[in-house]
């Protein structure tokens, strides 16, 4: 497990360390822990290291590259990572919603929530990092869950779409929305199953998933399911 704490003040990077190790130490006793001082830093040892950051930790206000410029490449560069943003200013909120953040830390740091949303980021990689099998072309492969964008049903054949690839399975689509709607996979409609976690947007009866892709939203249930988007977006707030 890869921990990255990026921030220009050493005074939270510190706090922030003395409340995350602990936790680390006694769930995950193999992890990384790594801290920044600024987005670029942070840019060139992703670049150069080319390890994939499973919790981050990041201001939004710092010189050079901000926190969210630097989350929008790790997410175009394809990063699942759990992002907690970190900031002094109410006012980025809803900017920062727009690259499917786990919670968003307001300065001055306040020790219960530290330890709550630490323990959330925790909760949601060990969920994140379920597997599921499948059959595709024959083979039996496992799947990742957290890799998975969409499902999608298309001239009685199922492709599973990941970030590493499409894959054609010998399932119904009903199945797999059985086995992934415990992990905030909703059936948007007869032939989209979609992993919330993926969506960057919506307009009209569509969902922007990440990656470029998309997927329809059924017109009898839109209502319904970009409800159920918002209620996945509250629950990443509180």
């Amino acid at each position: 497990m890869n921990i990255v704490i990026c921030d220009d003040d050493a005074h939270i990077i510190a706090t922030l360390k003395s409340r995350i190790l602990p936790l680390l130490d006694t769930l995950y006793p193999n992890h990384h822990l790594l801290d920044f001082s600024s987005g670029n830093d942070l840019l060139v040892w992703y670049t150069q290291n080319q390890e994939d950051i499973d919790i981050l930790y990041i201001d939004i206000e710092m010189p050079g590259h901000t926190g969210l410029s630097v989350v929008k490449k790790l997410r175009q560069a394809g990063s699942s990572c759990i992002v907690i943003f970190v900031s002094s200013y109410e006012s980025y909120v809803f900017s920062a919603l727009d690259y499917s953040i786990l919670h968003y830390l307001l300065k001055p740091l306040d020790i219960e929530k530290i330890d709550a949303v630490t323990k959330r980021a925790l909760d949601t990689y060990k969920a994140d990092h379920q597997d599921i099998e499948v059959i595709s072309k024959g083979k039996h492969i496992l799947l990742s869950v957290s890799t998975i964008i969409y499902v999608e049903s298309k001239l009685r054949k199922v492709f599973i779409h990941t970030t590493e690839g499409s894959y054609p399975v010998n399932m119904k689509i009903g199945q797999l929305e059985e086995q992934l709607s415990p992990y905030s996979f909703v059936r948007t409609h007869k032939s989209y199953l979609v992993n919330l976690a993926m969506v960057i947007g919506y307009e009209g009866c569509t969902f922007m998933l990440t990656r470029g892709y998309r997927a329809e939203i059924g017109h009898a249930r839109r209502s319904d399911i970009i409800d159920s988007y918002n209620a996945y977006l509250r629950k990443k707030l509180i």
